[in-house]
């Protein structure tokens, strides 16, 4: 069912008479001891789907005994998982089912699962206590909110963060459903979340949830823990020896206590953040900056007088992370004030000082606009775009790719005010073909990748002007095609639908053409001599475009010409083992037509990678390097031996394999896995 409910049934249909009769056909199976588990694990879904969908159409006993004969079998752990499952499908109906009868003993029950080791047991149970505490929670007594908070505690560590997030949770929910359990959460919760936040492995879904579950303490918690307690138990977590990654979390969990703040309260704490950040350093500077920007993402800083100028100023520091904190800071704060603070970044770009800065600080309001579901106008985008493409032919790589991420989110968000000017880019940049040119056509590509790799349902109408990013296949720059390399196999893997019509006559045989090119070139370094193979990214992206390909849209690949033009890989030192791995997919898919290439492939490479031999002086490091590529070498010929191959390939086996100690051990190594 949807969240709004089931769909309403035809009107001829009697449904409480086919609740009845569903009901009867599958409860006596559920209360069945000696049949097959599978039955009795499907019985159990069965008579879930239909209490959470029709529950409201059976008696109330018929409810409760169910309720209760699932209890029971999450007592044994053959249908622990099952009954679990169901429990939580039947709390989360939207038909509202009364849980009551078993409502204090499962959740007992399940608490006590928490202390188990399986982690999956664990995630379960945390889902089904959520789903009971949304919906039941005003049947919920003290004790049990208690006992779930104490229970949960332990799960909140840096050990594993889906269980944290999913621990976390489950507190929010009962904080969101019991002010009373602030003094529990005082006393459980709290020390175990704030050595969480403090922890630089914390991230994702697990920071998400801390924010929330601050928010709402925040909230909740003014009679048992105040605003000002929250904030310095926060603070205390930090010190110099705080990482990086522990230091960014901590600003996030301040901003969000302070966002939901009384106004006076949040006034205060910015008053304080400006004041370390003029006149504090080190960590105390780093955590001010942080916190502005993560508070200017969720309200409207424009009022803070003079606050531009600060977070500017803050750019000449000589400490490197204070001036990537000021860069972030600034950008953030732009995303709810962007009248007030866009000026401010497009007059410091414009007088190029700290140009890095200043576009890193760009980068974050856009993308953070594309994060948030926030659209900029017009207007804005026409005073940005003009300066992005000032930045299209720098010579920092760096800077190239924060104005592609830029122009990329622009093609995200208005796909028909960006595309004309990309095009003309395109087009005038291809005429003229010097390095600056280039540097330009490389950034466009990597733009439209930038695009199509943010899996937006609002590129299909990029479809018509894929063309003309596509010529630049043609360009003589190996960077430029590598770029357009890059941007194809974002298509293929993310928007097909957006490429499908250019991949055979155009994008294909290009592939081809790259799966076999090479281009090396000798750089004399006095002492030695270092050779560069500028074909390599073609080589080796026009793989992964191939693997994409045989995913998402197999039927566009000529088979038999790329299985051909695939044992030049064989002999790639540097894509062997991307080869190995493409050919043991393809066998899978098209066995018959691999078969017929098996002894190309052994001539091509294969024999010889199975053959390598170590240096006298190898290192043990040199020595698994190379057991690792035999073992590659050795997977192509467990697929191979899957297929219908001749005696030649027997031959093969026999004197490269099992004839040699070292191959056919590594052989039956990978056989036995």
């Amino acid at each position: 069912p949807s969240s709004s409910g089931p769909p309403p049934p035809p009107a001829n249909v009697d449904i409480p008479n086919c609740a009845n009769l569903l009901y009867s056909a599958i409860e006596p199976r559920l209360n069945e001891n000696d049949i097959d588990q599978e039955i009795k694990e499907t019985a159990i879904v069965a008579i879930g789907r239909v209490i959470s969908t029709l529950g409201n159409h059976l008696p109330n006993e018929a409810v409760e005994k169910t309720l209760t004969t699932l209890t029971e079998r999450m007592g044994n752990e053959i249908t622990r998982a099952s009954a679990l499952k169901t429990l939580g499908s039947i709390a989360s109906s939207p038909l509202k089912i009364d849980m009551s009868p078993v409502l204090e003993v499962a959740t007992e029950e399940m608490t006590h699962f928490l202390r188990q080791h399986s982690r999956s047991l664990k995630m379960c149970v945390l889902e089904t206590i959520s789903a009971f505490v949304q919906s039941n929670n005003s049947k919920m007594n003290p004790k049990l909110f208690e006992l779930i908070l104490t229970e949960a505690a332990p799960l909140v560590t840096d050990a594993d963060l889906q269980v944290s997030h999913l621990a976390i949770s489950v507190s929010y929910d009962v904080l969101a459903s019991s002010s009373d359990s602030v003094a529990t959460i005082q006393q459980s919760t709290m020390p175990a979340l704030l050595k969480l936040i403090a922890s630089p492995l914390l991230q994702g879904l697990a920071l998400s949830s801390a924010t929330k579950f601050l928010e709402e303490l925040s909230l909740k918690g003014s009679g048992v823990v105040s605003f000002e307690e929250i904030l310095k138990s926060l603070h205390n977590i930090v010190d110099e020896e705080t990482k990086a990654q522990a230091l960014s979390n901590t600003s996030k969990c301040l901003a969000a206590v302070v966002a939901v703040a009384s106004e006076t309260q949040r006034n205060g704490v910015i008053k304080s953040l400006v004041g370390d950040i003029e006149g504090g350093s080190g960590t105390s500077r780093t955590v001010g900056l942080l916190t502005l920007g993560a508070l200017g993402e969720r309200v409207d800083l424009s009022s803070v007088d003079k606050l531009g100028e600060v977070l500017l100023a803050a750019f000449e520091s000589d400490d490197d992370q204070t001036k990537s904190a000021a860069s972030f800071a600034l950008g953030h704060v732009s995303v709810r004030a962007v009248d007030c603070f866009l000026p401010i970044i497009l007059s410091a770009l414009e007088g190029g000082n700290k140009t890095y800065l200043v576009l890193s600080s760009l980068k974050e309001l856009i993308v953070s606009h594309l994060a948030n579901d926030l659209e900029l106008d017009d207007s804005n985008m026409s005073k940005i775009l003009p300066l992005l493409i000032n930045y299209c032919s720098n010579e920092d790589e760096g800077v190239r790719s924060m104005v592609a991420e830029c122009l990329g989110c622009f093609v995200t968000m208005n796909l028909n005010f960006i595309i004309p000017t990309l095009k003309g880019l395109a087009s005038e940049k291809k005429q003229a073909m010097t390095e600056a040119d280039n540097l330009t056509l490389w950034t466009v590509a990597t733009s439209v990748k930038n695009a199509l790799s943010s899996k937006s349902k609002n590129l299909d109408g990029l479809t018509e002007h894929l063309p003309v990013f596509l010529e630049f296949l043609e360009s003589e720059d190996f960077p430029v095609r590598a770029a357009t390399l890059l941007m194809i196999n974002a298509a293929v893997h993310y928007q097909p639908q957006v490429i499908l019509g250019c991949m055979k006559e155009v994008v294909m045989p290009k592939l081809l053409e790259f799966l076999e090119l090479k281009s090396v070139r000798v750089i004399d370094l006095g002492p030695f001599k270092h050779k560069i193979d500028d074909a390599l990214p073609l080589r080796k992206t026009s793989l992964a475009i191939l693997d994409s390909a045989l995913t998402q849209c197999p039927y566009i690949l000529n088979i038999s010409e790329v299985l051909l033009k695939l044992a030049a890989g064989f002999k790639d030192t540097e894509n062997v083992v991307a080869t190995h791995q493409l050919i043991i997919r393809f066998s899978q898919a098209y066995p018959a037509m691999v078969a017929q290439n098996v002894s190309l492939y052994i001539d091509s490479g294969l024999q010889k990678t199975l053959n390598k031999k170590f240096k006298e002086s190898a290192t043990a490091q040199d020595i698994e390097k190379i057991n690792e590529l035999i073992r590659s070498g050795l997977r192509v010929v467990i697929a191979f031996k899957k297929l219908e191959t001749d005696k030649n390939f027997e031959a093969f086996f026999d004197a490269n394999v099992t004839g040699k100690d070292n191959v056919r051990i590594l052989y039956e190594e990978l056989v036995g896995q």
